[in-house]
């Protein structure tokens, strides 16, 4: 077989030529298209399943939630393994699948079991961003000169994580630090008592204020006006002026029952960084599959974006992981024991050969042996 084909080559050296110009060109080909990654990834096809309870002990999370969830997931195609793990206020469940399924298929199947499943009132079960544990591509910290952490945790919930879900490629961003801002009404039990009222009224009352309401239209002329009713709470003064009760024709409000603050949800945790005990940070998670070096170059230019004509200008993003870095690394590493193990074969081969000519023939399959394996990870779809 082998002498059959170098006869071949011997007797055709144009269509040869042609061959391996064709083979060289989808050889690089494949690697412009090629992911790369400086950690390989050669996870599963993995689902997972998340679902708040919050107030609720691990036990009762256990019965109510993650085995209902289990039951109903439970022979799903080309599934192969389910681990669950249950604590306080959580539940989540891990499915892996085989190779026969890809992430997408599974992601559905899952999601159409899951209309399925009879749980409490207000659980409401969710899908995990689709990325894997090798994902994180960038951290950054949101700094300011004057702005406190509630503040800057503000920004960092409601304008830096929307714009960065933006970029192509991005999964997600977990935000980390600060106090996330909360309007806080503390009942006073015994006014409550006095007036013959309940937190149920109370509760009620503030959902009932904290709305819109849209309506018809009126006609003037050639001129169409909308009506709507605009009752969303914006302020505390707004939530101390919502009626909970009348007595003898009076309106019974929030303030005079009870004290309404702005502070901050009960914390778990604290992010600190060198002698700062309380920053603002986000982790940048990439999708499964994507890029990373078109990535993070998208993302580098939204951030930028960002601090030049978004944010305040007492507040801007400061990176301090790029993973830009060890991918670039990565490739000088490759580039470079390539044309060592190249120049090294060559060498060898012309000390025991004696003929340069020989030694290059030979030395030559290093970098087309290269691009083989760039189209082969192209057509398996491996970074």
């Amino acid at each position: 077989m082998i002498k059959r084909v170098v006869s071949f080559a011997l007797a055709q050296p144009l269509f040869t030529i042609l061959l391996t110009v064709l083979f060289i060109a989808g050889g690089i080909f494949a690697f412009k298209q090629l992911p790369i990654e400086a950690f390989p990834d050669v996870s599963d096809v993995q689902v997972t399943v998340i679902s708040l309870f919050p107030g609720h002990a691990a036990e009762e999370i256990e019965k109510q939630v993650t085995i209902p969830i289990e039951t109903e997931l439970a022979g799903l195609p080309h599934s192969v393994r389910m681990f669950s793990h249950t604590q306080f206020g959580l539940s989540f469940i891990i499915l892996t699948f085989n190779d026969s399924a890809n992430d997408y298929f599974a992601r559905q199947q899952v999601l159409e079991r899951l209309k399925g499943v009879d749980l409490p009132r207000g659980v409401e079960p969710q899908l995990a961003p689709l990325t894997t544990p090798i994902g994180e591509i960038y951290r950054y910290r949101l700094q300011s000169d004057d702005l406190d952490a509630r503040e800057l945790r503000s920004i960092q919930d409601w304008t830096v994580e929307r714009q960065l879900k933006t970029v192509p490629g991005v999964a997600d961003v977990v935000s980390f630090g600060g106090s996330i801002k909360q309007y806080q009404v503390g009942v006073d039990l015994g006014k409550l008592k006095s007036y013959n009222l309940t937190l149920q009224d109370v509760f009620t009352a503030l959902g009932k204020s904290n709305s819109n309401a849209g309506g018809s239209y009126i006609e003037q002329g050639s001129q169409i006006y909308l009506i709507r009713g605009i009752g969303l709470l914006r302020s505390s003064d707004d939530i101390s002026n919502v009626v909970i009760s009348q007595r003898t024709g009076t309106p019974l409000l929030v303030k005079d029952l009870a004290r309404v603050e702005v502070s901050s949800v009960p914390r778990q945790g604290v992010m600190g960084q060198d002698d700062e005990d309380d920053i603002i940070t986000g982790i940048v998670v990439m999708r499964k599959g994507e890029n990373p070096s078109l990535v993070l170059d998208a993302l580098k230019e939204k951030v930028r974006s960002l601090n030049e004509t978004i944010l305040p200008k007492n507040a801007r993003i400061v990176p301090y992981y790029d993973r830009t870095w060890l991918i670039d690394t990565t490739l000088h590493t490759v580039g470079k024991n390539l044309i060592e193990g190249a120049l090294l074969v060559t060498a060898i081969l012309y000390l025991f050969l004696g003929n340069l000519r020989s030694a290059g023939i030979v030395a030559i399959i290093i970098p087309l042996a290269l691009l083989s394996t760039f189209i082969g990870l192209q057509i398996r779809g491996i970074p």
